[in-house]
């Protein structure tokens, strides 16, 4: 069995719709969400570090991805606290499909051959801990034996 982890530090990105134009006679596409190919590119060089000289995976794949977002300032009392009103959980934007999306086309050709290898995969989203925590992204897959 392989395994991956890693972890990439930064505002975790969606991966937003895309937009379509024509531009001097010339189809153009490009993404409505700013940041996402930095965000994107983070994610494979952190992904390809954290291969280690292993193989890309070419089996079913399974793991767990969470997502971790800060917490509005809104959230805190002026002693730094978090207040007790403050949800525990994120459930607003981004959407968790889209984060989700974002991240396993990063980790195409890099850690796997193809996203549609991932058989299970559990995500989450998540405060960070306190106000001076970087948001970012927790990712472990694996390999099924065969």
């Amino acid at each position: 069995m392989t395994a991956v982890h890693f972890s990439v530090r930064g505002v975790p990105k969606p991966q937003g719709s895309m937009r379509a134009f024509v531009r001097g006679g010339r189809p153009i596409v490009t993404s409505t969400t700013r940041g996402l190919r930095e965000w994107r590119d983070a994610m494979a060089w952190q992904a390809r570090a954290s291969m280690d000289g292993k193989g890309i995976l070419v089996g079913p794949v399974e793991g767990s991805i969470t997502f971790t977002l800060a917490r509005p300032k809104s959230h805190y009392r002026a002693d730094g606290s978090v207040r007790p009103s403050a949800p525990a959980h994120p459930s607003g934007r981004p959407d968790i499909d889209k984060l989700l999306r974002a991240s396993l086309d990063a980790m195409t050709g890099v850690v796997y051959l193809d996203d549609a290898q991932i058989f299970n995969v559990q995500v989450a989203k998540a405060y960070t801990d306190w106000a001076g925590d970087e948001p970012g992204v927790d990712v472990f897959l694996k390999e099924e034996a065969t």
